[in-house]
């Protein structure tokens, strides 16, 4: 890593949490990388692991009003 990028970053760091939030959004845009070959087939065999785990019980889950509300006080911190 560049020192230049180094310094970014530090500063980058310092910024309010929706600050940091919506440049990574920016970042993440610009990117516009299209995926590698596998990993839709990755993706796919990722979500039958969590599905299965799901059903079986081995994860805790959240209502949607639940994660939301951590969301915004995070936000709020």
């Amino acid at each position: 890593m560049s020192v230049l990028t180094k310094e970014i970053e530090n500063v980058l760091f310092e910024l309010p949490l929706q600050e940091r939030a919506r440049l990574a959004d920016r970042l993440l845009v610009s990117l516009d990388a299209k995926p590698s070959e596998g990993w839709f087939t990755e993706m796919d065999e990722e979500m039958m692991s969590r599905i299965s785990a799901r059903k079986q019980g081995d994860v805790k889950t959240s209502s949607g009003k639940e994660v939301l509300a951590q969301l915004w006080n995070s936000l709020n911190e």
